[in-house]
């Protein structure tokens, strides 16, 4: 697997899931919602919001099991 860091020590938005689990040892998800390439336009910000706001408490039900 190839990770993209920066001089920064930050990784590229496309790896921090992977980052997260390998380095933090944390459970990490990515949740794809936009409909074009990053970075989106702030007036989609709304709407993705509405569409989606149930999506992390569903899952954290989910993970109660």
């Amino acid at each position: 697997m190839t990770r993209s860091y920066h001089a920064t020590g930050s990784v590229d938005g496309a790896g921090y899931k992977d980052w997260a689990i390998d380095t933090l040892e944390i459970p990490s998800l990515t949740i794809e919602v936009g409909c074009q390439e990053a970075a989106l336009a702030e007036r989609e910000i709304y709407s993705i919001f509405v569409r989606n706001y149930r999506v992390l408490p569903a899952i954290a039900r989910w993970l109660q099991r």
